[in-house]
C-alpha cells in the first residue's frame, strides 16, 4: 500500500495536532528528521528524530504521538 502522505503532508499533520490538541509547537518537541522519517508497509507515516526514534505515526488524519 503507498501512504497517501509524504514527509511535508504528515509533518503538517502533526505539527496541527500538536497545536490543536496539546497547545504545544512543533519546535517545542524534538526535531523530526525527514531522511529517517517514511511510511511503513502498513500505510502508516512514521516520522522519526534524529536518534531514529518513532515520534509520531500519521494514518490517513489520525495521529498517534509517541512519548
Amino acid at each position: 500500500m503507498i501512504s497517501p502522505h509524504n514527509f511535508n503532508t504528515a509533518f503538517h499533520r502533526y505539527a496541527c495536532h500538536l497545536q490543536d490538541r496539546l497547545g504545544q509547537s512543533a519546535s517545542s518537541r524534538e526535531y523530526i528528521c525527514r531522511e529517517s522519517s517514511g511510511p511503513d508497509p502498513s500505510g502508516a507515516f512514521i516520522l522519526r528524530d534524529v536518534f531514529g526514534k518513532e515520534s509520531a505515526r500519521i494514518n490517513g488524519t489520525q495521529v498517534k504521538i509517541i512519548f
